[in-house]
């Protein structure tokens, strides 16, 4: 596999294509993955919709997933797997949290 990658700036933001990471990712694809990183500050893979089991997976070709210490936890139940971390408006019902 193949990807391309497509500047928005020449040196803050990117594209990736040609990666689904809802699928394993080889060890060609992930250094191709990890160069990108390297030279921007900000990628963005777009694509098919992943679920968080295969998110997790794919995190976790690139080394450890760190633990959060919780300083972005709330009251509100949690709406995705413990090793991802949810920074959203909504609350566990999807609904818009108040100022």
């Amino acid at each position: 596999m193949s990807i391309t990658v497509t500047p928005f700036t020449d040196d803050f933001a990117a594209e990736i294509t040609g990666v689904d990471i809802g699928q394993p990712v080889d060890d060609d694809t992930r250094d191709e993955i990890v160069a990108a990183l390297d030279r921007f500050a900000t990628v963005v893979i777009r694509g098919v919709p992943t679920g968080q089991d295969a998110q997790i997976a794919f995190a976790k070709r690139f080394g450890p997933m760190d633990w959060q210490n919780g300083v972005l936890s709330t009251d509100i139940k949690r709406r995705v797997a413990e090793q991802l971390t949810d920074i959203s408006n909504m609350d566990e019902d999807s609904e818009i949290l108040d100022v």
